[in-house]
């Protein structure tokens, strides 16, 4: 992404600065870019931020105080994903005031997350940065779309793609099996793995400005 942020402020003397904001019920973003001729190659960032809160509440018998009383146990867990993205359109269609283009793109997630748990006015805090260095989700995008042009600097764009989204999850932990013809444990690294792919389509409205 450096590379392609290097590349856009080299360029700064043969084309435009593209600004795209994309809003919607999914996750909303913006790109920046810089339009070559019919080249827009682009970086852009999306935040992603989500919490829940758990309580349980019920009762039990205290021996220590020897009376029924309330017990509680509370979570609260954050999580946030950082998707920084690099990608390119091209416009491959100029008819008056239209032009249609395919656009490709890549994303990474970064994630943190961390649980608060509380008990009898206890609160431990776990960071869950361990669990979260063995999962990992990218996402590519192949679309295409047309965009109208107001002007030479402002248009209103329609998109519809596909979005390739691959996530994984690895550890390892220690083990014991045991040995028959030894009558011995045997030490060893067990190895948990676990993949998923989603392939849905998207589609996407888009407002433009080029500077």
């Amino acid at each position: 992404m450096l590379l392609m942020a290097a590349m856009l402020i080299g360029l700064t003397g043969y084309g435009q600065f593209a600004f795209s904001v994309s809003p919607g019920l999914q996750i909303n973003g913006a790109t920046f870019g810089y339009k070559l001729n019919k080249f827009v190659p682009f970086v852009g960032l999306q935040v992603f931020n989500a919490n829940m809160n758990v309580t349980e509440t019920w009762k039990t018998f205290d021996y220590d105080w020897y009376q029924i009383v309330d017990e509680t146990e509370s979570y609260h867990v954050s999580a946030t994903a950082f998707l920084p993205t690099i990608g390119v359109k091209y416009f491959f269609l100029e008819k008056n005031k239209l032009k249609a283009y395919g656009t490709a793109s890549f994303t990474d997630v970064l994630l943190s997350a961390k649980v608060e748990y509380t008990e009898g006015g206890n609160t431990e805090v776990d960071d869950l940065k361990d669990d979260m260095e063995k999962l990992f989700v990218f996402s590519a995008n192949i679309g295409f779309g047309t965009e109208y042009f107001f002007d030479d600097n402002f248009s209103v764009g329609g998109e519809f793609g596909f979005r390739i989204m691959h996530a994984g999850f690895e550890y390892q932990y220690d083990d014991q099996v045991y040995d028959a013809n030894t009558d011995e444990y045997i030490d060893y690294k067990a190895t948990f793995n676990a993949k998923q792919s989603l392939n849905p389509t998207y589609a996407k409205i888009s407002m433009n400005f080029y500077f």
